[in-house]
């Protein structure tokens, strides 16, 4: 099995930037990680007899997360087999509207980044808002909750109605 991605130049240099990180990845996945700096293609091969059939999948995770805007450190929860990273994309709630991304990107923050602390804390998760995403890294549970909280503030939900729902749902988990 083969996987292929691509991360930005400047993730990229992330990755790369501490020596050990790649062959870290390679022996927790039983996998092969092959990087063309030109084209930033990330190549991730199975190794034969691989104990871990999912590590081509697991090591795709890890860079990605790593692409998304992660520290080395959270991004590798995802060799746990109960972690999980979600990605939102938050094109799909700005519609193409001038400022519409950058205020979103806003709402979910929150002042002083104080909204994405309380659900990262209520949900047990690591949040990252990047570019045009907001990533999630943890339990699938606590992952879909901070989802689904971000997706409501994406929407237009008042912050009082998504910390209300967290409060309800998170004593559930």
């Amino acid at each position: 099995m083969v996987e292929y991605i691509k991360i930005t130049s400047e993730r990229l240099k992330v990755l790369l930037a501490d020596k050990q990180t790649i062959p870290q990845i390679e022996n927790a996945t039983h996998t092969k990680i092959e990087i063309d700096r030109k084209t930033e293609q990330i190549e991730i091969y199975e190794k034969k007899d691989t104990p871990d059939p999912l590590g081509t999948w697991r090591a795709r995770d890890v860079i990605k997360a790593i692409g998304r805007g992660f520290v080395k450190e959270t991004a590798f929860r995802l060799l746990d087999e109960e972690a999980v990273l979600i990605i939102i994309d938050l094109n799909e709630y700005a519609h193409k509207k001038k400022n519409a991304l950058e205020r979103i990107k806003g709402r979910i923050i929150g002042t002083e980044g104080k909204s994405k602390q309380r659900i990262a804390e209520i949900t047990d998760t690591d949040i990252v808002v990047y570019g045009k995403t907001v990533s999630i890294i943890g339990k699938l549970e606590n992952a879909e909750l901070a989802a689904r909280a971000i997706t409501m503030l994406c929407e237009g939900a008042m912050h009082n109605t998504v910390f209300r729902m967290l409060g309800r749902e998170a004593g559930a988990l």
